[in-house]
């Protein structure tokens, strides 16, 4: 990216978080990335498709081997002089209680249950617009998108261990040289990034236990104080309004993540994703919240579903729309160098003929 849409995208981030709500990266970037994913994966099955027809049939092809399936982006929040003064906010804290130690107690058990976070951000989901639970092997996450400002907290045995730091969608600013601060009682470092008016915060909650928060308000003073808000003696359940039953042999599921957004025109649920796999073999499902019923013809079965399902040799994507829940899974889903090597799509199908969906979107008692 040149330096002139560095700072054109760095000027447009901060005028939006002047202007009105904050910038509700999560679910945007998630969208962006399912969206990426079946694009860059729907592209490259157009290319093997139609290099292996005639010329004169090129039209064609494309029109019936690749039917435009682009998955629904949620709209950028209007910032002009008419719109209301903030989001819609509500009580997110949805996730139950997992019955396990927390962090600070357990910190062994950070990032072996894809299931669980051990830890909770209930005190600030409780009154947000957004929040976000994720848990993969090694890490956990929460992030809560408030009127008052945006959190992340990432959760790790070690301080290598903690994901990567997306810097508001720009990876390549560097943090600069810490300055030493507190949280409670706890010494702690903290990085200010100016070009996403973020603050980055990491410490040590307990002995054998990392944490890291990323606090963003805008150009106004980020608010530390939510730091103590976090409680790492509780644990939390993350569940979603679709699992995964009956997976092939060998299959386990490896990662979870939910977004839960106040204003979600289904209820509760905005997106989801679900990765399983063998430690070779992966296979991600996200999911979206949404009313639109999508495009593409649903031709093939998988279990008691209609998919719309694609592919051109190893390339290939699958859509499933129930109960306003849209599940999308590509081979470009484990291309990351952790991945591992994607699932067939013969694999994939066995895998969603086997989802399971909640009947309310609105209800997280009745999620799995």
């Amino acid at each position: 990216m040149s330096a002139d849409r560095d700072t054109l995208l760095t000027d447009s981030l901060r005028a939006r978080a002047d202007a009105g709500p904050p910038v509700e990266a999560g679910l945007l970037l998630a969208a962006a990335l399912v969206r990426g994913r079946r694009l860059r994966t729907r592209r490259r099955i157009a290319t093997a498709t139609l290099a292996a027809v005639a010329v004169v049939a090129v039209g064609a092809a494309a029109a019936t081997v690749l039917p435009d399936r682009q998955p629904p982006v949620p709209p950028a929040s209007s910032t002009g002089p008419s719109q209301a003064p903030g989001p819609l906010t509500g009580d997110l804290a949805r996730m139950p209680d997992a019955g396990q130690p927390g962090a600070a107690a357990r910190p062994d058990l950070v990032g072996t249950d894809p299931l669980t976070v051990h830890f909770s951000i209930d005190a600030l989901a409780g009154d947000a617009y957004e929040a976000g639970w994720r848990s993969r092997p090694g890490a956990e996450s929460a992030t809560a998108l408030r009127p008052d400002g945006n959190i992340t907290i990432d959760v790790a045995r070690a301080e290598e261990d903690l994901p990567p730091l997306d810097v508001a969608g720009l990876p390549d600013v560097p943090l600069p040289d810490p300055s030493p601060t507190t949280v409670g009682d706890r010494p702690a470092k903290m990085s200010v990034v100016p070009e996403a008016a973020l603050n980055v915060i990491t410490w040590q909650p307990a002995d054998g236990l990392w944490a890291r928060a990323s606090v963003s308000a805008g150009s106004r003073p980020a608010d530390l104080s939510l730091l103590t808000r976090v409680r790492f003696d509780q644990s939390r359940r993350i569940v979603l309004p679709f699992g995964a039953a009956g997976l092939p042999a060998g299959l386990q599921l490896r990662e979870t993540g939910v977004t839960l957004r106040a204003d979600s025109e289904v209820g509760l649920f905005a997106y989801g994703r679900l990765v399983v796999g063998d430690g070779q073999r992966r296979l991600g499902l996200d999911a979206t919240g949404t009313r639109t019923a999508g495009d593409g013809p649903r031709l093939q079965t998988a279990g008691p579903y209609q998919v719309n399902a694609v592919s051109a040799g190893d390339l290939w994507s699958v859509d499933l729309k129930h109960n306003d829940v849209l599940v999308t899974a590509t081979s470009d889903g484990g291309e990351r160098a952790d991945a591992g090597t994607p699932v067939t799509q013969a694999q994939a199908l066995q895998v969603i003929a086997g989802l399971e969906f909640a009947d309310r979107l609105d209800d997280t008692a009745g999620w799995f």
